[in-house]
């Protein structure tokens, strides 16, 4: 293999790792902008406070909330009783979010079936 196709697949297999971390880098600075306090957590963490709550979903949004306890999941922001919660790594944060994805879906989870209205 020529040097020239090294660098070139150096320089795509740089770019993907940095696309992949994309949604974390966002996940951190809306966290951080639109909350007054806020911490580091991991998976383990997460879902300890995650289960806690009584999830409901909101209606325009790709999100879930709990306005009793101050908790809400949108826009990349993870917020439990009004304190944000910020992932450690990107690894993480995609597994949090396929977990949130398949935990808070009409077809897993019985009480979210019955307030979903769309």
């Amino acid at each position: 293999m020529s040097t020239d196709k090294m660098v070139g697949m150096v320089i795509i297999i740089v770019g993907l790792v940095f696309m992949a971390q994309i949604p974390w880098m966002s996940h951190l600075m809306m966290t951080r902008k639109f909350t007054d306090a806020y911490g580091f957590g991991n998976v383990k963490k997460f879902k300890e406070n995650f289960h806690k709550y009584n999830w409901t979903p909101l209606k325009l949004t790709k999100g879930f909330k709990d306005e009793e306890n101050g908790c809400d999941l949108y826009a990349d922001i993870i917020k439990f009783e009004s304190k944000g919660m910020l992932i450690n790594n990107p690894i993480s944060y995609w597994l949090i979010c396929r977990y949130v994805k398949k935990q808070l879906t009409p077809k897993t989870n019985k009480k979210i079936k019955e307030k979903i209205s769309w």
